[in-house]
């Protein structure tokens, strides 16, 4: 019999959701290390670790195991559409690393990103795994929600980086919308993808609650229209394909939950 690694990719697993969570609000509280290099070297050593834990599992398995989604090859062309454009571009080392150091617009960030996607949707082979990931996101969406809100209040709240009304520990004002964005569609598709009930869908009705609350707030138009397009999406799947395998209830709680977001980023939109 083939040997088997459950133990180190559960590991991996379990240790990529807390990375995921804590991506969020990760900063070190110092102005003598950049922000916004802080987080893609915490998100590249994160992608390099769980890549190199992804080939020790896979070594002790004895086999590669690649995803049957398409997502997990699609997700390429992006750093594929970075690298191509740095090569023929005036600036060939600003484009494939950034300026100082590693820059969240170069080719290899993209990369980072595209490893780290692509080990994560390897290792999520159940729902609980994917419930894991999302309640990981969740959780640091929660503590970086409860940070904005304090700073609505304390200007003196800066945690040593946070210089700016707008200032946010995921970035930009803008950034921090995306990412509650981020939850809202995730909210949305884990509703599609698993079943919940009782405490649990209250928790991710409570999660898109507040995530449009902040979208809301901030009123960046990308991204209510990326909520928006996810929202539909998984409208129209509820109602044509719920029915296979759900019950009416869950089916109607969540064409319900999806209509709400669309309303409001229709709303937002037109408004």
């Amino acid at each position: 019999a083939r040997p088997h690694s459950p133990l180190i990719d559960g590991i991996t697993a379990t240790a990529l959701a807390l990375v995921g969570g804590a991506m969020a609000f990760f900063v070190i509280p110092s102005s003598s290390f950049p922000f916004q290099f802080t987080k893609i070297a915490f998100i590249g050593f994160a992608a390099l670790a769980g890549l190199a834990a992804y080939i020790v599992g896979r070594m002790q398995e004895r086999r590669i195991r690649f995803p049957r989604s398409l997502l997990f090859y699609a997700v390429w062309l992006l750093p594929l559409a970075y690298l191509i454009s740095g090569i023929f571009s005036s600036n060939v080392q600003l484009s494939l690393v950034g300026a100082e150091g590693i820059s969240s617009d170069s080719a290899l960030f993209m990369a980072f990103l595209a490893i780290l996607f692509a080990v994560v949707i390897s290792l999520a082979r159940s729902k609980d795994k994917i419930l894991q990931y999302y309640l990981a996101i969740l959780g640091g969406g929660i503590f970086l929600a409860l940070i904005q809100f304090i700073r609505l209040f304390a200007d003196g709240f800066t945690l040593g980086v946070l210089t700016t009304k707008t200032s946010s520990l995921i970035g930009s004002w803008n950034a921090l919308s995306l990412f509650f964005g981020l939850v809202i569609v995730l909210s949305l598709i884990t509703l599609l993808a698993v079943r919940v009930e009782g405490i649990l869908k209250i928790i991710i009705a409570a999660a898109i609650t507040l995530s449009l609350v902040f979208v809301g707030i901030i009123d960046y138009n990308l991204t209510w229209w990326l909520v928006g397009i996810a929202a539909l999406g998984v409208f129209v799947y509820s109602i044509s394909f719920g029915n296979h395998g759900r019950g009416s209830r869950m089916v109607s709680g969540m064409s319900f939950s999806s209509l709400i977001v669309l309303a409001f980023a229709i709303i937002f939109i037109v408004g």
